[in-house]
């Protein structure tokens, strides 16, 4: 006979069912993620204090970028190769964004380094990619520092810099040498600024003898639909 008491215990038991069914297909994903090394994409960071627009032009000179330098739109990048929504961005969103805007000849990017203190070998790992931008090679090296494990540090520069295909002799004399004084210069920029956080995006129009007339900033690790917008609103003069 099918009564309220029968009802009751079918449904505890499938609810133990399901239960332990979710508990199973947990445990299979932290497998599958201890196994192959999946790691879950990280949420771009909360900004509690967003930043205000420049007022000032700022100057392209010195800036490692890619696109055309007659683009209509620019956008300038703060970054930290340490930074894990900076990976984030460069792995997940920066790839569309060289197919659709780069490459189509509507965005010219630009790349200043503001290695966080928080991260100790940010610094010496901007220094192996100014390098290679002396070599005419800075993006491919960017690419392959934020490709490579997060746990490499500072280690094993000198085996991308024969990867991407440089004078390794060349390579070792500029990373001796340093370019300290041009990365302090990038941080001064940030500070005044009021840029603390990476990446940090500021978009705008193209100004006269090289320069950005930022209209938006975006703060964070954004999806491509986020450049999209900005890049509508800049293109229509909003």
């Amino acid at each position: 006979m099918y009564t309220a008491a029968t009802r009751q215990s079918g449904s505890t038991g499938k609810w133990w069912l399901d239960a332990i069914s979710s508990v199973a297909m947990i445990i299979a994903a932290v497998v599958v993620i201890w196994r192959f090394g999946v790691a879950p994409t990280p949420a771009p960071p909360v900004v509690s204090k967003p930043i205000s627009v420049p007022a000032e032009p700022l100057d392209l000179a010195g800036a490692p970028s890619e696109g055309s330098t007659s683009a209509p739109i620019v956008v300038v990048e703060f970054s930290d190769f340490e930074c894990p929504y900076c990976r984030h961005f460069s792995n997940r969103v920066l790839p569309d964004i060289r197919r659709e805007f780069i490459d189509s000849g509507k965005i010219q990017l630009a790349f200043r380094p503001l290695p966080l203190p928080i991260h100790e070998n940010a610094r010496a790992i901007y220094e192996a990619a100014e390098c290679h931008g002396r070599q005419g090679r800075f993006w491919e090296m960017h690419d392959q520092l934020f490709m490579r494990s997060p746990a490499a540090g500072g280690e094993a520069l000198g085996d991308l810099a024969v990867k991407v295909g440089i004078d390794v002799g060349a390579f070792d004399k500029c990373r001796a040498a340093g370019t300290g004084s041009l990365i302090d210069s990038d941080i001064q920029l940030a500070q005044r600024l009021q840029i603390n956080g990476t990446p940090t995006f500021l978009v705008g129009r193209r100004g006269k003898g090289g320069t950005l007339r930022t209209v938006e900033v975006l703060q964070g690790a954004r999806p491509l639909s986020a450049f999209r917008e900005v890049v509508e609103r800049v293109l229509a003069g909003s």
